[in-house]
Parts: structure tokens; C-alpha cells; sequence
């Protein structure tokens, strides 16, 4: 990330938060190595991925917020989601004001040691803009625990909505836990679900059913009992609210048995954050599924394992104008998926012979004949 100083003195103050930025993935170690050692969630049980991602994002925030940089939509209201399901999870207020307060330590800390050859002064003279940007950040996170508490107190459901939150977060043995829960939440231990991630949770709308069992509003998780083996779950059949295009997220379908939900919830999560670069199977807005982000998730192993490999189709495309690109692109994708030129051209809007000639553009601009099953793959690799 590129932070942007005020004026030329404060360059080496946005060097050293440069350098403790790229140095996040070390203090997310260190925090989780602190939380361990001080006990504070002893005498609860949240998992190890709740704990890694919320010390990641609460990090990247922090630093941000530091260097007076832009948050993005992703981690705005980070506090507030945090001290809602640590509530939820029945954490003990004082043990979750000093497990926040911890990254004060983690951040000063990165700081000495990114310090390097920078002015022997430079972390006093903004020793307080660091504390007052983690201190607020812990009132709000303290805020938001006590108005959950509260709610919680008055919520006819704080139960199974505990319950829940004990299944999406534990590392404890998951079938136990599962038994353990499943009363609490009214649902059957060996039934069958689905598990949904939606980002912009004020856009759901979910009609409370037998259906649902519980959605938490933190994470935008919603978790829905289905009825037999339900091989071709859409969740608009549930409630038309989840037929609207707007909402963004995922859909892990046909998990068995709640035993199997929290491992759902992680791939749901993961999933949420490709929602914004996959389009879900027809092309229209709504929830994507494992299957319609598979080759956005090969493409990134790939270039991940082979940095700087470059995509050798669309940088064949580069001399071409938008308009020209983006046909090629849709009849590519609409051929790969019906094998028929015919059905392309009905899709697409086209003439056959035009499908045609933009299928032989397509081979002589990347060097992929789509009717080979095995280019047509690595070009859709390319074109995920």
C-alpha cells in the first residue's frame, strides 16, 4: 500500500508506516502469539480463523487509520462487528478490552523494529497520534460489545443465536460441538444446509421461517435448513428477498450435518471476497458458488506460484478497443459453456457466421482454438 504525507517533513513517517505495513503478516503472529500467552479468551471458545482474520483486518485498519490513509468499505465498522460477536461468543468484557488493547503493543513494537535509520524522535513526535487512533478504536469495540449485551438481554432468541455463534468459531471437536448446539438452535445434527456469506448485510432480506435458523448480522452469514437432498439449492426459492441481483457474497451448498457448517462458513467467507470479480453462473448479480470461482481461484495460485507470468490472453486483447474486447470475451465464455455455435449465437445476439469469425479472431489473437477442450480450459483460466 502506498501511503501519501501531508508535507516533506512527515516522508519518513510515511516510509516507517510503509515498512510496518509490509511487515502486518508478522504482527498478526505476534498479536495472536500475545493473546495466547495472556490467556483472555481461555474461558471461551473462539477458533483460530476468527482470531487470525479478525487480527488482520483490525491490523490493516489500524495502520490505515494511522497514516491518515483512506479504509476501505471492507473494514469500515470493523469495531463494531467485532464487539457485536465477541458478545455473542460471551466473552468476558474485561478480557476483550485487554485483548484489543494488546494491539497498542503489537503496533508500537513493529514500529521500534521498522524504525531503521529514520530520526531517533520520529515515534515521539507521533507517539499520540498512534494511541488516540487505538484508543478509539477500542471505545468503539466496547461500545458495541455493551449494545449487544443489551440487546442480547432483551432477545427472546439470545440462545440459539449464541449457539450459532459457538458453531461458526470453535476449534473443538466438531461433531461434540455440533450435539451440543444443535438443540439450542432446533435443527436436526445430521441435516442438510446451506451456508451463505453476504456482504452488504443491509441489503438482506430474509424472511424469518423454518428455513432460517439464524443469520449473523457481523459477518453476514446466514445458515438455512434444506429439505431433502436439495442437489439444486437456489436460495431465491426460499425467500424472494434472496433473488435480489443486488446482493453480493456466496453460497456453499449441501452441507451435511452441522458438524460440517463451520468449515462451510470459512469457504463462504473466502468465497465473499472473489464476489467482486466473479460473476455467478448466467452472468446476472447475486451469490456465487464454489463452481463459479474455481478458475478465479486457479488463476490466483497460478500467478501467486509464478509472480510476473503475465495473461497471455488478455494482453492480446490490449490493441483492441474496449467494445471489440468485451464481445470476443462474452462470445468466448459463451461458447466454452455451451460447445454450440448455434446456442452462442442465440446468446450472444449474433449471427452464427459471426460467432464464427470472432472465434477464429479469438484463436489468432491468443493462440487458443476454444474448440479444443484443452485450450478452451487454459483460455478460460485466463479469461476467469
Amino acid at each position: 500500500m502506498a501511503f501519501v504525507t501531508q508535507t516533506d517533513s512527515e516522508a519518513a513517517w510515511g516510509d516507517l508506516l510503509e515498512r510496518l505495513s509490509e511487515q502486518r503478516a508478522s504482527l498478526v503472529d505476534h498479536f495472536l502469539e500475545l493473546l495466547d500467552e495472556q490467556g483472555y479468551y481461555s474461558n471461551i471458545d473462539v477458533g483460530s480463523e476468527d482470531l487470525w482474520s479478525n487480527a488482520d483486518t483490525t491490523l490493516e485498519m489500524l495502520i490505515l487509520q494511522i497514516a491518515g490513509a483512506e479504509v476501505p468499505e471492507r473494514l469500515r465498522g470493523l469495531p463494531e462487528r467485532l464487539g457485536r460477536r465477541r458478545a455473542q461468543q460471551g466473552v468476558e468484557r474485561e478480557a476483550l478490552l485487554e485483548a484489543v488493547r494488546l494491539d497498542f503493543r503489537v503496533i508500537w513494537g513493529g514500529l521500534v523494529r521498522a524504525q531503521g535509520d529514520a530520526p531517533a524522535d520520529l515515534l515521539v513526535a507521533h507517539a499520540e497520534e498512534v494511541l488516540t487512533v487505538v484508543e478509539t478504536y477500542i471505545g468503539d469495540v466496547q461500545i458495541a460489545y455493551l449494545r449487544e449485551i443489551d440487546a442480547l438481554g432483551r432477545d427472546s432468541r439470545t440462545e440459539s443465536r449464541r449457539a450459532f455463534a459457538r458453531l461458526l468459531s470453535t476449534d473443538a471437536a466438531a461433531d461434540e460441538l455440533a450435539a451440543e448446539v444443535a438443540p439450542a438452535l432446533g435443527m436436526p445434527v445430521d441435516g442438510l444446509f446451506a451456508v451463505m456469506c453476504v456482504i452488504d448485510v443491509d441489503e438482506l432480506r430474509v424472511g424469518v421461517d423454518d428455513a432460517v435458523v439464524e443469520w449473523q448480522v457481523d459477518e453476514g452469514l446466514v445458515l438455512l435448513r434444506l429439505d431433502g437432498d436439495d442437489a439444486s439449492f437456489d436460495p431465491g426459492l426460499r425467500d424472494p428477498g434472496l433473488r435480489d441481483e443486488s446482493l453480493r457474497g456466496s453460497v456453499v451448498r449441501r452441507v451435511h450435518g452441522l458438524a460440517a457448517v463451520p468449515d462451510a462458513a470459512i469457504r463462504a467467507r473466502r468465497l465473499a471476497r472473489l464476489a467482486d470479480e466473479v460473476a455467478p453462473a448466467g452472468g446476472a448479480g447475486g451469490l456465487i458458488t464454489i463452481a463459479d470461482a474455481e478458475l478465479a481461484i486457479a488463476r490466483r495460485l497460478l500467478e501467486a506460484e509464478l509472480p510476473g507470468i503475465g495473461n497471455p490472453v488478455m494482453s492480446a486483447f490490449a490493441e483492441l478497443d474496449e467494445g471489440e474486447a468485451t464481445r470476443l470475451i462474452a462470445t468466448a465464455r459463451a461458447f466454452c459453456a455451451t460447445g454450440s455455435v448455434k446456442v452462442t449465437a442465440e446468446r450472444t445476439f449474433v449471427h452464427r457466421n459471426t460467432v464464427v469469425n470472432r472465434l477464429a479472431q479469438f484463436r489468432r489473437l491468443t493462440g487458443f482454438d476454444l474448440g479444443v477442450p484443452d485450450e478452451a480450459a487454459r483460455a478460460l483460466l485466463w479469461l476467469a
